[in-house]
Parts: C-alpha cells; structure tokens; sequence
C-alpha cells in the first residue's frame, strides 16, 4: 500500500468511509487517491502528470487510467484540464472532494499550478471540459514538385553553457542550466532522481549563489521553505550526484516576493 513520504508532525492522510465501502473502486484506486489526497496538502488541489502516477505507485499507463476513472466516477475529485492555443492538451488539475470547481477562481488555480512547477504558458491556457470534436475538410490534391535543389544544412549549435568537468564545482548558471534542463526536466539519465512531490515544492524556487561546496536557493515565503528543508537532504544528494562533489543546499525566503 502506498504510504508517502509522512513529515514530522503530519498526519497520515484517512481514506474515507464512504470510499472503503465502494466496491466498485478497487485498494489500488484508493492508494491512489490516497498519493493525490497528499499531494493536495491542505489546498484540495493537486497537479499530478500521468509520469507522477506511473513512477510514484509503480503503475502502468493503463493501469494509471482504469484507477483514476474509477476514483472520477465514486465523486473523489474533479477534473480541470487545459488545452494550449494549438489544441493540445497541456496539464490536468485535480480538485479533491470535498472540494468543488466552484470554490476556486481560474486565477486561484492558475497560481496554484505555477507554484507546483508550471510552465510560462499557463496563464495563457484555455480551460476545456470535453475535447473538441475533429472538423472534417476536404483533401487537396497538388501536383508533385520536383525540384534539384539540396536540402540545407544545419549548422552544429555550440553549447552557450558548458556543463563543468566531473569533480568541479559549477558556476551559478552551470547549476540553473542543470538544474532546469537535467534535474527537474527529466534530462538526466539517473536513478537518483527527485520525488514527484519534492520536485513540484523545489519548482517554486531558484538559485540565487555558489560560494564554495555551498549552493543558495530561494523560495517565494515561509511555508514553502519549510516544506522544502524537509527533502533538503535528497536535493543535496541529487546535486552531489550530477556534479561528482558534495554539495550543500542553503535555504532562503525571497524577501521581495515576501
């Protein structure tokens, strides 16, 4: 049974009576709204990707989506997803019970999303309730072209940031350009990789300085520093990993954001 990562001093989340009693919703569904219950803190909400199910409760795709109909059709949660100007479906938001679409603004959930690691885009994101059905139009028919000209050539595109060599310590954009591309964006070929729910509290935060085996990192206020020194150690550990070193990680409370 999935358990999570319970911090000191945080209860462990109860799945409800009414849920138990389901027979329709398998102890594998409920472990799952039980990952979901906690990833929503205190906020009933919650952004999960399908990659989050598949790695934290050891799931298949298939799996991930025959559990969380299940959980969809017993009333656990609701729904919101957002769609990119091109139609593309860009990130699902999850709205536990007893919670309700009703009791959030779009600016509200936007702002939440953005704090668990959303992308620039988001704002600008359509919410959509069924997907667009696909438009017939007729086919064009053209003539073949043949031309002789050769296709163009790429250039190689040198790396603007060099990562250092393995044992050196980075320089502070070295370690955003790791930190971004390799260690949140999943570049990084490697089983120490973060949590889904650690990755999504550091996401909210930035580095800010290097000064020796010591990195700076700040955070928006208080009560995400606090949640995030809780997994200070597996980032330290994740950094050391990547560089060949051992890092320290210092934690900040951005004053202005403040």
């Amino acid at each position: 049974m999935y358990k999570g990562d319970i911090a000191a001093g945080q209860s462990f989340t109860i799945t409800p009576r009414w849920l138990r009693k389901d027979k329709m919703v398998t102890s594998r569904a409920r472990d799952m709204w039980l990952f979901m219950r906690e990833s929503a803190y205190d906020r009933y909400v919650c952004f999960p990707t399908l990659r989050d199910f598949m790695d934290e409760l050891d799931l298949t795709r298939e799996q991930v989506k025959g559990d969380r109909n299940q959980l969809k059709k017993a009333g656990c949660f609701e729904q919101v997803r957002w769609i990119n100007r091109d139609g593309d479906e860009a990130a699902s938001c999850y709205i536990m019970w007893p919670a309700t679409r009703a009791d959030f603004t779009d600016d509200e959930l936007i702002q939440m999303r953005w704090a668990d690691g959303g992308h620039p885009m988001f704002p600008a994101l359509v919410e959509v309730s069924t997907p667009a059905e696909p438009v017939e139009t007729p086919a064009i028919v053209s003539e073949p072209v043949v031309t002789t000209a050769p296709a163009p050539v790429a250039e190689p595109v040198e790396d603007p940031t060099p990562p250092p060599p393995p044992g050196t310590m980075p320089t502070l954009e070295q370690l955003t350009v790791a930190w971004e591309s390799d260690i949140l964006g999943k570049g990084w070929d490697c089983n120490s990789m973060l949590k889904p729910k650690n990755k999504a509290l550091y996401n909210a935060g930035r580095f800010v300085g290097v000064d020796g085996h010591r990195t700076y990192f700040s955070l928006p206020n208080r009560t995400h520093h606090d949640r995030c020194a809780e997994a200070r150690r597996e980032v330290e550990g994740v950094l050391s990993a990547y560089f060949g070193l051992d890092m320290e990680l210092a934690l900040r409370v951005d004053e202005l954001a403040a």
